[in-house]
């Protein structure tokens, strides 16, 4: 036995004898080799959504990778697609093709609505494919027609592929143009988008040529915007009016010196209703306690019925307040700098110097400095200290001074 794979029909021989025979026999062989079939399977262009039918030949049965065992299939794919073809002839002789479907898409055809007075001509204008036909027979992107009442006009436009889509505009006849515009309430500082439409061409008292405007009006007031249709003479206006309301009167009364010990004070905030807010706020109280020693700023906020809002403010200062009365001069002493780095000058002028201390304290009230004034201008040492607000204690006899300055 053997195994053969000739590539065209050929004759073998074989010869043999039997064991102990002198006599040898031949005998031939042939092998017949069938040519395959040639399969053939076509190509084809659809538009997008379109069937595309695809064809083999050559062979007496045929199947396709899409399981069709016809010669013609249809096929609706959404993007370029290839299909195998798998052809048998009457022999049984197998061969394959495929068949190739390309997919177009269609043009975006669009065209313009227009409004025109009565007796007057249109123009609408197709854009987005190769060819454009009208629904009126005519041919081109642009159709110039005088319809004697609303009217709709569809286009059909072909891409160079041949994929075609339609698009529908509307010629709104008028006997006139009415040119319509918003009017606007708004809170004084605010803006306003005035916006006109029903004409082709729009002018405005301010000078702009828009169909819409924005304004920033101090008061009341009344804008005109004047227009017209595209073939008419006669000029439509109208009138808009910005209401301007004022911002509400907001007050905040002024909050008292307070020491951090002190309990919390109520806000007084006008008209009532507001919201405050600010350092060691809560509702509408002001904690000394949470804010600790500085000056913070409270804001209240209101917003009247109108929905106009406005605010105000008023500086909350809490000290240390060690409990020594504050009794002598304060404009006598100076501090510089301030805010400062690394040294603090404390300059005492004509203050007594007897018995005279200066203390250094931070934002929650910790003594971290303490010395004897020995001079008129005394310096302190900030370069170990965190950043942030310290308070200065001048003390002399059984009377204080308290300043405040930032570390930077």
């Amino acid at each position: 036995v053997i195994a053969v794979n000739p590539s065209s029909t050929i004759v073998f021989t074989v010869s043999g004898s039997l064991a102990g025979c002198s006599t040898i026999s031949s005998q031939t062989a042939t092998v017949t080799v069938l040519s395959l079939p040639t399969i053939l399977a076509t190509n084809t262009n659809v538009c997008i959504g379109s069937s595309a039918v695809l064809t083999a030949s050559g062979a007496s049965s045929y199947w396709w990778s899409t399981g069709a065992t016809t010669s013609t299939i249809s096929a609706t794919p959404t993007n370029n697609t290839s299909y195998t073809v798998t052809g048998t002839a009457t022999t049984g002789c197998k061969n394959t093709a495929v068949g190739s479907v390309t997919v177009n898409s269609l043009p975006l055809v669009s065209v313009n609505s227009t409004t025109i007075c009565s007796g007057s001509a249109g123009t609408l204008i197709a854009s987005g494919a190769s060819t454009y036909a009208w629904n009126t027979g005519a041919m081109g992107s642009n159709l110039t027609v005088s319809p004697t009442s609303n009217t709709n006009y569809t286009v059909t436009g072909t891409s160079v592929a041949g994929c075609v889509k339609s698009a529908t505009a509307t010629i709104v006849v008028g006997s006139a143009p009415v040119i319509t515009v918003n009017s606007s309430t708004i809170c004084a500082g605010s803006t306003a988008t005035l916006t006109a439409s029903g004409v082709s061409s729009y002018t405005w008292n301010t000078g702009a040529n828009t169909s819409v405007i924005t304004v920033n009006p101090s008061s009341t007031i009344v804008y005109t915007v004047s227009g017209n249709l595209a073939g008419c003479s006669s000029i439509s206006s109208q009138t808009a009016t910005i209401t301007v309301n004022n911002l509400p009167a907001v007050s905040l009364a002024p909050i008292s010196q307070l020491c951090v010990n002190s309990s919390a004070v109520t806000l007084m905030g006008s008209p009532a209703g507001g919201t405050y807010t600010g350092t060691g706020v809560s509702g509408s109280m002001f904690n000394p306690s949470v804010s600790g020693a500085g000056t913070f700023n409270i804001m209240y906020y209101y917003t009247d019925a109108n929905n106009c809002s406005n605010s105000a403010s008023q500086p909350a200062s809490v000290s240390l307040c060690t409990g020594i009365a504050e009794a002598f001069n304060a404009s006598a002493i100076s501090i510089y700098p301030n805010p400062a780095k690394e040294l603090v000058y404390v300059n005492l002028n004509t203050l007594s110097l007897d018995s005279t201390t200066i203390e250094l304290y931070d934002a929650i009230g910790k003594l971290v400095v303490s010395q004897k004034v020995v001079d008129t201008i005394s310096v302190l040492s900030l370069s170990d200290l965190a950043k942030g607000m310290y308070s200065i204690r001048i003390i002399s006899d059984s009377h204080q001074v308290v300043k405040r300055i930032v570390k930077e």
